[in-house]
């Protein structure tokens, strides 16, 4: 009688998982042989690939196709922010407690999207997506559509000092994409794994053979949501601020597209040689008084312009950029700016000694003074 005997591992194999167990455990020490920039680095690459990992199975194994998995991805990181700001939570429990809720919230989402199949089912989640941005945006506790950052107390009681904390975040991200990793290859080595096997094969077959397929798939879209919402905490814990269109640093963004604006309206009054200038513009308008400036009293009209002006006349060392200025000056005050920025250091002598002003070396002062 012949006898068969299954094998589920080889030596390649072997070898492999003690070359992983290797590399895992310099990952681990890579706080104390990485930088700063390293370890951020390895950070999103290990949250990228749990992330990928998911979608695999989600994809690849079940038929899924989702483009909406976004969704998760921000509801984790809401309920991150909203556990620890309103409920007190640690960071640590809110980032497990965001991956049950996401597991509560997909089972009405996964009843409502399953009707669908294709393409259909791939618009349903991309719409779901936008669903979930939109009833975050409402939300005024969480900053609306601007967003919020996560308060400093809750980021200082994670670890003692910065480095301890970045090295929490780092340890977090890899235990998360260990976690992803281990659960995807212990699921398709269960029995249900041989059904999603079946499924992605053919789905039609795997049902013929008594395979329950809505709950199979079920099953893959509620873990799979848990999952991703556990690493879109991490993600928020690691950005410190989160919004509903993903706008990081939605502030900073919207000052530099402004000045850039400011910058296009006024180029025309910035020359395009900058060593072939008019340097009698300088002696010409030097002997403007203070009350040649927009409102005539010898003040500023706007509160920007002042304190653009006190900034010039050595509030602050560094000197202001010639874009950033020109949007500031008053009208009158632009041509000696730029010929002071245009000009060599003799012109610049030349109007000091006009003015009697002592601080005219710095840019755009001597044109501010008039």
């Amino acid at each position: 009688m012949t006898q068969y005997t299954v094998t589920r591992s080889s030596a390649a194999a072997r070898a492999a998982a003690v070359i992983g167990a290797i590399a895992v455990a310099l990952l681990i020490a890579a706080p104390w042989w990485a930088g700063r920039a390293d370890l951020r680095l390895l950070g999103e690459l290990f949250l990228y690939l749990s992330l990928a990992s998911l979608w695999n199975l989600l994809a690849g194994y079940a038929g899924l196709v989702s483009v909406g998995q976004q969704a998760y991805v921000g509801f984790g990181g809401y309920m991150l922010f909203a556990l620890t700001m309103f409920a007190g939570l640690p960071p640590l429990v809110a980032i497990a407690a965001a991956g049950v809720l996401g597991a509560l919230i997909s089972v009405p989402v996964a009843a409502l999207i399953f009707r669908l199949r294709g393409a259909y089912f791939a618009i349903g989640t991309w719409v779901m997506a936008e669903v979930f941005r939109l009833s975050f945006a409402q939300v005024s506790a969480l900053g609306g559509g601007s967003g919020t950052s996560l308060p400093t107390d809750i980021v200082r009681s994670m670890a003692d000092g910065r480095s301890a904390r970045e090295a929490l975040s780092y340890w977090l991200a890899l235990g998360a994409a260990l976690l992803v990793v281990t659960v995807v290859y212990l699921l398709l080595r269960s029995r249900k794994g041989l059904a999603l096997t079946a499924i992605r094969d053919n789905e039609l077959a795997a049902g013929s053979l008594g395979i329950d397929i809505w709950r199979t798939k079920f099953f893959v879209y509620v873990t799979t949501s848990a999952l991703t919402a556990m690493i879109g905490a991490l993600i928020s814990l690691q950005k410190l601020r989160i919004s509903p269109d993903g706008r990081v640093q939605r502030q900073r963004l919207d000052r530099l597209r402004d000045l850039h604006r400011r910058y296009r309206r006024h180029r025309h009054h910035r020359r395009a040689d900058h060593r072939h200038s008019d340097l009698l513009r300088p002696a010409r308008n030097a002997g403007r008084s203070r009350n040649d400036l927009p409102d005539g009293s010898g003040s500023f009209r706007h509160r920007d312009d002042a304190e653009s002006a006190q900034g010039c006349l050595g509030f602050h060392p560094r000197p202001v950029r010639p874009a950033t200025l020109s949007a500031w000056l008053p009208r009158q005050a632009r041509p000696i700016q730029r010929s002071l920025i245009n000009g060599t250091p003799k012109d610049r002598h030349h109007l000091r000694h006009h003015r009697g002003d002592p601080h005219a070396d710095h840019v755009g002062c001597a044109a501010l003074q008039l």
